[in-house]
């Protein structure tokens, strides 16, 4: 299973407000995680995550977004799932280069 390193000071900044090492070991279930080691030197965080179909949780900026999620109720946009119409271009081949 992967294993990341994330720094505590971003995941903070990151949240939009101060969290505690024992806050954030309670919150990795909600991002199929748990923290192997905590540096309190540098404030890195060493999570090993449980799914690998999750890439985009493979770095703190996605668990950030996860956590977020889960504690505001509400979904980030994901603008590159919606459907906006047919794009209004054509391509056109000449006869005989098809």
């Amino acid at each position: 299973m992967p294993t990341i390193s994330i720094f505590h000071k971003d995941l903070s900044t990151l949240l939009g407000r101060p969290t505690t090492i024992p806050e954030i070991e309670q919150w990795m279930p909600l991002v199929k995680g748990e923290i192997k080691d905590v540096s309190q030197e540098t404030g890195e965080i060493r999570v090993e995550l449980q799914d690998t179909n999750r890439p985009d949780l493979w770095c703190v900026e996605g668990i950030a977004r996860q956590l977020r999620s889960v504690h505001s109720g509400n979904q980030s946009p994901y603008p590159f799932f919606s459907s906006k119409g047919r794009a209004k271009r054509r391509i056109q081949v000449l006869q005989g280069m098809e």
